[in-house]
């Protein structure tokens, strides 16, 4: 047996084609599958363009109970996730993100750039591994 620790797994989940009502269940459902290996991962996600200003997608209560729900799997098991969005979704949701590790219960990274995000969820994975080595 090694005493190498093992890079936890990258998950990915591309979401960016999928209509954004449906997107939220399709992630969460995602998400709530990585969480349920009992390991840590990091995650990237790529979110489908925001709805315009004023539309509202679904149900608002089911989205923060589904929040909820993933919210101490992620604290426990996510070393980070990112999420790719579009250059209007960051200016509109500009406030969401900055509170994104405090909603998600796990670091974040919002982005533009799918390489930036990957590179950020891969150095988490390289730290959690670098930690694991250390102790």
């Amino acid at each position: 047996m090694s005493d190498t620790p093992s890079v936890p797994p990258l998950v990915e989940i591309d979401a960016a084609d999928t209509p954004p009502e449906t997107a939220a269940r399709e992630v969460s459902a995602a998400l709530l599958t990585a969480i349920e290996r009992g390991e840590p991962f990091a995650a990237v996600v790529r979110m489908p363009e925001a709805p315009p200003r004023g539309v509202r997608l679904g149900d608002v209560t089911e989205r923060v109970r589904t929040l909820k729900r993933l919210r101490p799997g992620l604290h426990a098991h996510c070393i980070g996730l990112a999420f790719i969005v579009t250059a209007d979704t960051m200016q509109r949701q500009a406030k969401t993100i900055r509170s994104g590790d405090k909603l998600w219960g796990c670091p974040t990274f919002s982005t533009v750039d799918p390489d930036a995000a990957l590179a950020w969820a891969r150095a988490r994975t390289t730290e959690q591994t670098s930690d694991e080595a250390g102790q």
